[in-house]
Parts: C-alpha cells; structure tokens; sequence
C-alpha cells in the first residue's frame, strides 16, 4: 500500500506463540491432549460494547452483543479444554487474564474450570460496561499480553517450567 511500517510494529507479532487446529466437526480438541497452559485473554475496555466511537454520547453507540459474544465463545473455550483434560495425560491448565487500561490476572493458572467460567460469564455485569459509567477504560492490549507471558514465563500450577 506504499505505506511505511511502523517501527518495531512487528515485535508483538512475532513473540506470540499460536496453534492451529481443524475441527473435523466433532468439536473436539484433538491434537491438544497432554500437557500445556493456555491463557484466555480478554478485552474489558469499554469498546467492547460500543459499535462506533464517532457516535461517543449517543445511545446509538451502546451494543452489549459484542461483548456477550466474547464472554459465549471463551466460556465455550474453557468447557471444551476441561472436556479434552479429561482425556489427557496430564491436566490442562487454564489461566485468565483480562486488560482494559492495564493487564491483570483474574484467573490464576491452574485446573479451575469453574472459576474461570463463572468470571467469564460475570463481566458482563462489571460496572466499566455499564452505559452511563465513568469507569469506562482504554485498551491496552499489549499489557495483557505481557501479563499472559508472564503466566505462561512462570511455568504450570505444579510450579513446572514451560
């Protein structure tokens, strides 16, 4: 497009670890068995029920729908990675961290299904997606990924090393 990139733009880029998977329509996890941790992080900042900025002050501009979409699909990821640790060697550990105008483990890395689902399904309610609050926060999404990392740095439940 014959725009310059951005300096060091490429650098979140390039230290996230992703996997794949195909779905072969069974829903299940295969190829995911055995030992890993996976951190779910999640966008608390107030955009995640606002459709368009440029309409700020407008009642047009306040969505829940994003936001309740967000919260299904990670609980959907939890229930299916507590479905797969049923099979595994060693158990899936999960972690939860959430970011808005800072990063913060909400869930600590460990087999707490529950508890990260019952967080999930709660944010919704948080009084920073409230429409008419002043507790509305930003997004700094690296600061959530730097504390995922640091989950993820600080090895498993068990106290393990990755």
């Amino acid at each position: 497009n014959g725009e310059e990139p951005i300096a060091g733009g490429g650098e979140l880029a390039e230290s996230i670890d992703v996997k794949f998977w195909y779905d072969d329509g069974d829903n299940a996890f295969e190829g995911l068995m055995g030992d890993h941790d996976t951190v779910i992080v999640f966008d608390r900042s107030y955009s995640m029920v606002e459709t368009d900025a440029s309409l700020q002050g407008s009642t047009d501009q306040y969505d829940p729908q994003k936001l309740q979409d967000a919260v299904d699909g990670a609980v959907s990821l939890v229930d299916q990675l507590e479905a797969a640790s049923v099979n595994a060697a060693e158990p899936i550990n999960i972690s939860v961290v959430t970011f808005g105008n800072n990063g913060r483990v909400d869930v600590p890395l460990g087999t707490d299904y529950d508890g990260a689902r019952n967080y999930l399904e709660g944010l919704p309610n948080s009084p920073n997606f409230d429409e008419d609050s002043s507790n509305r926060e930003g997004t700094n999404m690296a600061d959530g990924i730097s504390e995922a990392r640091s989950v993820l740095d600080g090895g498993d439940a068990e106290g393990d090393q990755p």
